[in-house]
């Protein structure tokens, strides 16, 4: 069977758009890392908002040159990853997938809402990740 010029530019345009698609399936699968240690925004509070939102709290700590304009998001098998973001206070093109708000009366305390399926939520750090929800058993309990 001749091929014909038609089929050889189908298969050539099939080849660029998987030579296109594989590395991004894998950077989809790679988990999120946040910007900040664990201790450095504590504490973080997870509650629901409504049926299908949750509101995330968190501490910004005290710093000259940078600031947290919100948090990464992204939900894959069953998990809610959630990263807190660092910028600097310069940085015009930091960008997040949910802006925080601060509170009048806590402008260290930011907030962000976020849509939730009903995932179990993991926090991001820069030096590990944490179950939120559900909350992990006690250690020792018995």
């Amino acid at each position: 069977m001749r091929s014909t010029p038609l089929a050889r530019t189908s298969r050539a345009a099939a080849v660029m758009l998987m030579a296109t698609l594989v590395p991004l399936l894998a950077c989809a699968a790679e988990p999120l890392e946040g910007d900040y240690r664990r201790a450095s925004v504590q504490p973080v509070e997870v509650s629901p908002l409504g049926t299908n939102q949750i509101r995330i709290r968190y501490s910004m700590p005290g710093e000259t040159l940078f600031h947290s304009p919100g948090v990464d998001y992204r939900s894959a098998d069953g998990t809610l990853q959630i990263a807190i973001r660092r910028c600097g206070i310069k940085d015009s093109g930091c960008t997040v997938t949910a802006k925080a708000t601060s509170p009048k009366g806590d402008p260290w305390r930011p907030e962000v809402v976020l849509p939730y399926r009903g995932e179990k939520i993991m926090m991001m750090y820069s030096d590990g990740q944490q179950q939120v929800v559900p909350a992990p058993p006690a250690t020792g309990s018995r």
